[in-house]
């Protein structure tokens, strides 16, 4: 399990969220803290007991759609792609797989069951590997990340690298200033591409100067050195535990009885 997770403050500020008691903010913390590189927690019951909560809170949760659950009682974070933007050196698969491959990922990076809308599913979105975990050759360049899909132009630029983990680690940075907002046209990702090889050729360097771009939030690439960060630093988220939840749509007088609950707590 990973010691560190992220939040994307468009969702825990949303008044959606603020409006919840305390405990079920609380218990929502807690849960993206101990999910896998996924989003999926296997034992929510165990944390809510652990933190005091009730299922009152859970059931809020699942009501506004913070979280979705699947029959066998296992639990997902809807905005979890939102959240977190892992590396590919620190990513480790979901064990979850059949639940996985129930998601679909809408345009704004969070999860769906919702099928008929069309949306990508999780599967279709993934490197695929061979028995001995190494990536296989695909028909565009994608990473390990489910929410990373670049076009087939950009991946023309992407694709020219010659190591697969700068590949990754070039496809993280670009999804990263999409995230932020600064979505990349192909003309921007060929300069970003032509720019890093011009500051070195080397795999190993081209990747630590891809990450500290991405974890700096720069907006271009810089030599990794003391001097270069300061300049670039100045320019620049009972069986079946919870089975009654599943498929069931709540109205607006059953969300204000659970709130009324909590809240007299």
């Amino acid at each position: 399990m990973a010691n560190k997770r992220m939040f994307n403050i468009k969702i825990v500020d949303s008044d959606a969220f603020l409006d919840m008691p305390l405990s079920t903010q609380c218990l929502y913390f807690h849960l993206n803290m101990r999910a896998d590189d996924d989003g999926f927690i296997g034992n929510p019951k165990k944390i809510m007991r652990m933190v005091g909560c009730s299922e009152d809170d859970l059931k809020l949760l699942i009501a506004k759609r913070f979280v979705l659950t699947f029959e066998n009682g296992v639990i997902v974070i809807k905005h979890w792609k939102m959240h977190n933007c892992i590396q590919t050196d620190r990513y480790t698969p979901t064990v979850y797989i059949d639940e996985k491959n129930m998601l679909f990922i809408k345009q704004n990076k969070s999860y769906t069951l919702d099928e008929e809308k069309k949306y990508i599913p999780v599967s279709k979105t993934e490197t695929k590997r061979n028995q001995n975990g190494n990536k296989m050759e695909t028909n565009r360049i994608q990473s390990v990340y489910t929410d990373i899909d670049i076009d087939l132009g950009k991946s023309i630029y992407i694709g020219a690298f010659a190591s697969e983990k700068v590949k990754d680690a070039f496809s993280l940075y670009v999804l990263c200033r999409e995230k932020n907002g600064d979505k990349l046209d192909h003309n921007q990702i060929k300069l970003l591409a032509d720019g890093l090889k011009e500051l070195s050729t080397d795999p190993e360097e081209q990747l630590s100067i891809i990450q500290k771009a991405t974890v700096s939030n720069w907006k271009s690439f810089y030599p990794v050195t003391k001097k270069a960060e300061k300049k670039a630093t100045r320019k620049s988220s009972k069986k079946n535990a919870f089975n009654n939840f599943e498929g069931r749509s709540y109205d607006s007088e059953e969300i204000d009885a659970i709130e009324g609950r909590l809240l007299r707590k």
